[in-house]
């Protein structure tokens, strides 16, 4: 995850015992020096922060909204921010990549407070928010997709305690993750937030194990009206009025953009595995409208068609 990573010899000075994210993180019930800690994202930049600059020991509690930091010419990365929707890594992982910003020190990347997207249609693309039925084929429609990272005027130093009072050897940077198609800006991402929000569900190709793949509930209704495809990113943020299909195939990328902008608009949005399951589908969306004292068995929806599942949904985006 980290290869390249460099250590400040700074770090020798001080047993890392003493070090914030071990005493906030050490277990009671550890038995012997080598007991792994369940470290999460926060301490995992936390002790970054610490070996890059061989004395900055920052409690993990204050960095619970940083998405990566920069260090030197190391750019250090939350995982999910690298990854396809459907994957959900573990809380400590970290990707690096060579990179700089162009700013001295340590800088910590939060998201801003509030996000922006495109009001309204282009009027040069209000008639192209067409809401197709989905006619089963599997095809990548944001391929011209890209994201940008750009700072914002907001910067706090960070208290680092016996170091003085605040210093700009570290500092909190607003960041924002913009995504754009075809190089026109779209919408102003909080990717984790979302990832990690109620909005967002993950049906997993484990999910369906068991089922009857014979059952008729497996079959695609393919041109039903209530089953739409969305192609772009106007009929994204137009949303469709009953089921939208997000067509992103095999685009880690655009399902990330598409998946975080869907569940920011406020969308029940599924994530998809390749092989698709109506009956997982069906079940997961009923089970989170009715909540669970009025859960659902998957077992219920096999005599069922195809299109009465549908009748079931409405306002909700699948991303495949």
């Amino acid at each position: 995850m980290l290869p390249g990573a460099t250590v400040d010899l700074g770090v020798t000075s001080k047993p890392i015992y003493k070090s914030p994210w071990v005493q906030e993180y050490a277990r009671e019930d550890a038995v012997g020096l080598f007991t792994l800690l369940p470290i999460d994202r926060s301490a995992t930049f936390a002790c970054i922060a610490y070996f890059e600059s061989g004395s900055l020991a920052i409690k993990p509690s204050s960095l619970e909204n940083v998405m990566a930091i920069v260090a030197g010419g190391s750019i250090y990365i939350a995982a999910p921010l690298l990854s396809d929707p459907s994957e959900v890594p573990r809380e400590y992982e970290v990707k690096r990549i060579r990179g700089s910003i162009g700013k001295p020190g340590i800088a910590l990347l939060i998201p801003p407070q509030n996000t922006q997207f495109r009001q309204g249609l282009e009027s040069e693309h209000w008639n192209l928010v067409n809401h197709n039925p989905f006619d089963g084929k599997l095809e990548d429609s944001f391929s011209s997709t890209t994201m940008y990272l750009w700072f914002t005027e907001y910067v706090l130093p960070l208290d680092v305690g016996d170091h003085g009072s605040k210093s700009f050897e570290i500092y909190f940077l607003e960041s924002v993750v913009s995504v754009h198609d075809k190089g026109k800006w779209v919408a102003d991402l909080d990717i984790i937030k979302q990832l990690e929000g109620d909005s967002l569900v993950r049906i997993l190709r484990d999910d369906c194990a068991g089922h009857d793949h014979g059952s008729t509930a497996f079959e695609i209704p393919i041109g039903h009206h209530k089953l739409t495809t969305i192609d772009d990113w106007n009929e994204l943020l137009d949303g469709p009025e009953f089921v939208g299909i997000v067509r992103s195939h095999d685009n880690w990328l655009g399902r990330l953009a598409t998946a975080s902008l869907s569940a920011q608009l406020g969308y029940r949005t599924f994530v998809l595995p390749k092989s698709l399951c109506w009956t997982c589908v069906a079940t997961a969306w009923v089970n989170l409208r009715e909540g669970p004292a009025l859960e659902r068995n998957a077992w219920e929806f096999h005599q069922m068609e195809a299109k009465e599942i549908l009748e079931l949904m409405s306002g909700l985006v699948l991303v495949y």
